[in-house]
């Protein structure tokens, strides 16, 4: 018996290679919507939003959830969000009411992967690499990349 084969719904750790897919995937969604700034949600979302920026070679800002703060580096009229899962949504759901009050900006919310826990409503909304039908543990690349040059991180190294 093999318990991936027979129980996918198993939780597991995706492979490198599945995380690169669910990465290209991601940023291929995020560069149709055609950005004007990428937001790092804090802390997951670091990496990952840095690595968008980098490629689309557009400006990168921050977000703190729980204090609801948003740096951006100009006046952006559209951001992405860009973290690096998402579960129940409690995250994206808050923040979607933050942004309210930024009527004038547009905005999406871009996430490798969803799993089972993630409302349907929920992923109906975001920019996803996947939508998993089990509870995933990150690709090891995603959060253990160390770059050559200090303060900067780049995605083929």
């Amino acid at each position: 018996m093999d318990k991936f084969k027979d129980f996918p719904q198993q939780p597991r750790q995706m492979t490198g290679a599945e995380g690169e897919m669910y990465f290209q995937n991601m940023l291929g969604k995020i560069t149709a919507f055609d950005p004007h700034e990428i937001i790092a949600v804090n802390r997951s979302g670091f990496s990952y939003a840095m690595w968008v920026a980098q490629i689309l070679k557009l400006p990168l800002g921050a977000y703190w959830p729980k204090q609801q703060r948003l740096l951006t580096t100009a006046d952006p009229k559209r951001i992405v969000f860009v973290d690096d899962n998402i579960l129940k949504g409690s995250t994206y759901l808050a923040t979607k009411e933050f942004m309210k009050s930024m009527s004038d900006v547009e905005w999406r919310w871009a996430v490798l992967f969803s799993d089972w826990h993630t409302p349907e409503e929920v992923r109906n909304e975001i920019i996803q690499g996947v939508r998993l039908p089990y509870f995933a543990e990150e690709p090891m690349w995603g959060s253990r990349k160390i770059s050559q040059d200090y303060g900067v991180r780049y995605r083929d190294e």
